[in-house]
């Protein structure tokens, strides 16, 4: 995972990812494992929560509430 992360850092490149709506994106990895981030203006990314496939559902509905409060803070 350190890799993927260095990755997006260094060459902006995400891989095997996708939009979830309005500001939330989800980083996959083959084994199951999730990243749920947003792009922040400036070209920062924030990691927002991690799981795996079988609690994708619940993950998503996390990663977008920790992010909304966050916004109002």
């Amino acid at each position: 995972m350190q890799d993927r992360v260095l990755k997006i850092e260094v060459e902006g490149y995400f891989g095997n990812h996708k939009h979830l709506g309005k500001d939330l994106w989800e980083l996959k990895f083959n084994d199951g494992r999730r990243i749920y981030y947003v792009i922040i203006p400036d070209s920062n990314v924030l990691f927002l929560l991690g799981g795996n496939k079988n609690g994708q559902s619940k993950d998503i509905r996390r990663a977008r509430n920790i992010f909304s409060k966050a916004q109002k803070t």
